[in-house]
């Protein structure tokens, strides 16, 4: 889906963007809109603000990973180093 005119698709040389939309963020990381507006929310993710378009930094998004995620919101998708990307609910986070 393209944003307000612009193409999904990017051309090789086209910038690496260094912040992305709520969609795009969760296409990133394979979730939905509702789990980034979660870890926003819980303080996980933190929004920038261009005029009154709302942002996330795509280092975030990497750092986040890079730090594991997290098991504290509905449906987010930490991972443990011996077996991969895991799903918790909230009643099932382990100590």
């Amino acid at each position: 889906m393209a944003e307000r005119g612009y193409s999904v698709l990017m051309a090789a040389t086209d910038p690496v963007p260094l912040a992305v939309s709520y969609d795009t963020a969760a296409r990133m990381l394979e979730c939905s809109p509702d789990t980034i507006r979660d870890l926003i929310a819980a303080g996980e993710l933190h929004v920038v603000r261009i005029k009154s378009l709302a942002r996330i930094r795509v280092s975030e998004l990497t750092a986040f990973l890079e730090a594991g995620g997290t098991a504290r919101g509905k449906g987010c998708y930490p991972t443990t180093p011996d077996q991969g990307p895991t799903r918790f609910g909230p009643e099932q986070v382990p100590a």
